[in-house]
């Protein structure tokens, strides 16, 4: 089994969520030169190759849902044991604040993101 350590985990998870935390902050004062280069027209979101990688769909939605999962996988752990006539499951979560400080962010993006995907494609229907 491969293992990794603390800080690779937080350079993963820096990486995957970096994205998603420029798309939810693009209204915000501090970004302004975000949206100043992704507008101009010789701005890098549409030309080149790097700006249609790292603000696609995909990235943008699946790096905080992988680091979730990435949080998930490395903080908790779940036994199932049987008894005489009972099934037991514990589920442990260890307390490595950096972890669990990267796994409410992505938890935290993700639901800021697909909240505003649902907001955003919402229709009334009138009947």
């Amino acid at each position: 089994m491969m293992t990794t350590r603390k800080s690779e985990l937080s350079i993963i998870n820096v990486i995957l969520l970096t994205p998603a935390a420029v798309f939810c902050s693009a209204g915000d004062p501090l970004s302004d030169i975000w949206l100043t280069i992704s507008q101009s027209p010789s701005g890098f979101r549409d030309e080149t190759w790097a700006g249609q990688i790292l603000f696609s769909p995909i990235v943008v939605v699946g790096g905080p849902l992988l680091s979730i999962a990435l949080g998930c996988w490395t903080t908790c752990r779940v036994s199932i044991a049987k008894q005489t006539q009972s099934l037991i499951i514990s589920i442990s979560i260890a307390t490595w604040v950096g972890r669990l400080i990267f796994l409410g962010i992505g938890i935290l993006l993700a639901t800021l993101l697909l909240s505003y995907a649902f907001v955003e494609n919402f229709r009334i229907v009138a009947r």
